[in-house]
């Protein structure tokens, strides 16, 4: 077995705490929607996604091998969402108003000017993703929001 290997397992694992540890310590103190009367992207968010993403994002990755980092595009979705939002309203909310299943709770879609916000952002953010286009990054971004969504309405049926 190669202790190079697990040193360094050990050591991501511990970036990684860090890291949830800031945005924990930020997110304790935020207001966020629907808390607030109007959705913006708090300012201390941005600064800390953006940094995280200037440290990982070597010049040669695709939106294909960003999938396979251990900082992935749905990860920074992820954390964006949960610090912009309540848990109670990204539980009740999905992307859009289409589909669901009968029988099964109903949630209310996102207003289309906070997704496209949200949308607008995350591309801005992963601008130089090599091989990519904005249209690319906008289906890729609104796929896994859609999953994000999904996934914590499910939630709300436990």
């Amino acid at each position: 077995m190669n202790n190079n290997v697990i040193i360094k397992t050990v050591e991501e694992h511990k970036e990684d705490s860090e890291d949830e540890q800031d945005l924990n310590i930020v997110n304790n103190d935020l207001k966020k929607f629907p808390d607030v009367a109007t959705f913006t992207i708090p300012a201390k968010i941005k600064t800390l996604l953006e940094t995280k993403v200037q440290n990982i994002k070597p010049e040669d990755w695709t939106l294909d091998t960003l999938k396979n980092s251990r900082y992935t595009l749905y990860r920074f979705l992820s954390e964006l969402m949960t610090s912009s939002f309540t848990e109670e309203y990204l539980k009740t909310h999905k992307k859009s108003g289409k589909g669901g299943k009968t029988g099964t709770v109903k949630r209310e879609p996102m207003d289309p000017k906070i997704i496209e916000e949200i949308v607008d952002y995350t591309t801005q953010t992963w601008k130089d993703l090599k091989g990519t286009t904005p249209q690319l990054m906008r289906q890729a971004i609104s796929k896994y929001l859609g999953q994000f969504l999904n996934n914590m309405g499910k939630k709300l049926k436990k």
